[in-house]
Order: C-alpha cells, then sequence, then structure tokens
C-alpha cells in the first residue's frame, strides 16, 4: 500500500520509455556507423575512379613503355615499329587466310600497308632482324580483279610509293605483295595467293571499317 509522499517505484511505462530511450541512442549510433561507411565507401569510388582515368591509364601505359611514337598504345602482340602497331605472323598462311586473321584483331586492323619510304625502312630494318630469312611475308598489296593495277586491299588506294625488287612485279597469275626474304632483303615482289608464308599484319591501318 502506497502511502501519501512516499516515492514510486518504477512502473512499467517507465521502464518501455528507458527501452525507447535506449533504442534511439542505439539508432544514432547505427547511423552514425552508417553514415561513415558511407563516405568511405564513396572516398573509395572516387579514388578507384581517378586511378582508372583515361589521364592516369595514359601516364601508366606511357611509363611502361607501351606506347609508340604516334602517342598511341600498341595491342598486345603487336610491336611498334617506326611509330606504327604491327604483328608479325610467325606461321605461315595464305594470303587470303593471312588476311582474315588479321581482321580477326577487330576494327582497324589488317594486312599492312606500305605507303612511304621511310614505314618501308622501318619494317624492313626489324624483319631484318626479327623475321625469318627463309620465308617471305605477306602485305596487303593486291592486283587481283585489275591486273596490272596494284592496290592496298585494306584501304582501296593504288599503290603509290613502291619498292618492288628487280623484274617485279612478274606478273601471270601472281597476283599477291610479299616481302622477299634472304639476301634480297625484304623487297617487293608478287606471288601465288594461295602460296603459305609468314605475314605482316597493321593496327589502325584504315580508319574506315575493315573488310570482313
Amino acid at each position: 500500500m502506497l502511502m501519501v509522499g512516499e516515492p514510486k517505484s518504477p512502473t512499467s511505462s517507465g521502464r518501455r520509455c528507458q527501452d525507447v530511450a535506449l533504442s534511439l541512442r542505439r539508432l544514432k549510433s547505427s547511423l552514425r556507423c552508417t553514415a561513415l561507411a558511407t563516405t568511405v565507401l564513396v572516398l573509395l569510388l572516387f579514388a578507384q575512379q581517378a586511378r582508372c582515368s583515361p589521364e592516369v591509364v595514359a601516364k601508366r601505359e606511357k611509363a611502361a613503355g607501351l606506347w609508340n611514337k604516334s602517342g598511341r598504345s600498341c595491342p598486345m602482340a603487336f610491336h611498334e615499329i617506326g611509330g606504327r602497331c604491327y604483328f608479325y605472323g610467325y606461321f605461315p598462311l595464305n594470303w587470303y587466310r593471312a588476311s582474315e586473321f588479321c581482321h580477326s584483331f577487330g576494327k582497324g586492323v589488317s594486312l599492312a600497308c606500305i605507303e612511304s619510304a621511310k614505314e618501308n625502312f622501318h619494317i624492313k630494318q626489324w624483319l631484318g632482324v626479327n623475321g625469318n630469312h627463309n620465308t617471305g611475308v605477306w602485305v596487303g598489296g593486291s592486283d587481283n580483279g585489275h591486273v596490272g593495277r596494284w592496290a592496298w586491299f585494306p584501304t582501296g588506294q593504288l599503290v603509290s610509293y613502291s619498292n618492288w625488287g628487280p623484274s617485279q612485279p612478274s606478273g601471270g597469275d601472281q597476283h599477291c605483295m610479299y616481302l622477299v626474304g634472304g639476301l634480297l632483303g625484304y623487297q617487293w615482289a608478287d606471288f601465288h595467293c594461295d602460296f603459305d608464308m609468314h605475314f605482316l599484319c597493321e593496327y589502325g591501318v584504315n580508319d574506315l571499317e575493315p573488310w570482313r
């Protein structure tokens, strides 16, 4: 029996209020932790985005020596030769198969088009050190469909600069261009398109959609 003036013991209502206050404190603490975690996550995402930005990636590639002289990165398995990117097909294919293989790399890759004396010089120098001198190297020149008028198959442009070897092109049924290995030092010549030999693909050979 409660006497007038006696302090009242905590009621169930009071305990509920205490529980609510404790829950609120826990919720505030949880929200603070969640907000902190969210902030950290956002900062990490921004840091990752910064690391993957084109400018940063470009700097890393350039520092690693993956950029050629024209400021572009050569794809994997391609060699930088005179400021351009080439793939050397060390396994023999005929001219048509070699062309298809180059196209399989994707847009802008096809058999090489040698369009200047400078480009020809760098390719000959590289092949002289790295090429197989017992066989030739297919490139993108052909007079198929227009006999006697040589053009670069990947671009459709007529051959203007040339470095044909003695008595070349010899004509007949030889309609595909290759670089002669061995003692002739990779001069140009024509040969039967269905003969298997090494080949040279060029990256960025054509800004237009390549032939498939």
